[in-house]
């Protein structure tokens, strides 16, 4: 929420966004796309009211579609160091994110961010409990850089999948308000 907030809040500063802190059931999918509308249909179903709602995970390119939609399950049962027993530096990956913006009964727009990399073993920079892997991924655009660093120095945004969504949705969003 955050990092949307802040992101709308600089460069659409007329959207007045609000969390909704209703904890929705999650579908059992490996499709991140059906699980990003499911979501999106169940807050708006609750709230009746425009929503913005995303999935997000990261994609090791050496597992087909894993973590993906298991990402925050992998995490918590195996932890950063599991993790890296699981991939090794220089492997490729992806984060990619389906941002779902839910604006009328069945009125709905996909929008897809991605940033490809490489897996990183460093461990100068950590990440936050809510992002874990930030510590593991580097953008192919600083491949000697995690995102816990990039965070660290204020530099996370230009790189970042949600950032990329949410791009799409304004350009979007500017034609079709008109």
């Amino acid at each position: 929420f955050e990092t949307v907030f802040r992101y709308l809040e600089r460069n659409a500063p007329h959207i007045i966004l609000k969390p909704c802190t209703q904890d929705f059931p999650e579908i059992q999918s490996y499709d991140q796309k059906a699980v990003a509308i499911d979501k999106a249909r169940q807050a708006w179903n609750f709230l009746k009211k425009p929503v913005l709602v995303d999935d997000a995970g990261i994609f090791f390119e050496k597992y087909r579609d894993f973590p993906g939609v298991l990402t925050k399950f992998v995490y918590r049962g195996i932890g950063l160091d599991g993790l890296r027993t699981l991939v090794a530096p220089g492997d490729k990956a992806v984060f990619r994110l389906h941002m779902v913006y839910w604006y009328g009964p069945e009125q709905y727009e996909v929008f897809v961010g991605e940033c490809h990399g490489r897996i990183v073993h460093q461990t100068q920079y950590t990440s936050s409990e809510h992002s874990p892997y930030d510590q593991l991924f580097a953008p192919e655009q600083e491949p000697d850089v995690s995102f816990a660093q990039l965070n660290a120095t204020g530099q996370y945004e230009k790189y970042h999948y949600r950032v990329d969504a949410l791009q799409h949705f304004l350009r979007w969003l500017t034609v079709h308000q008109k």
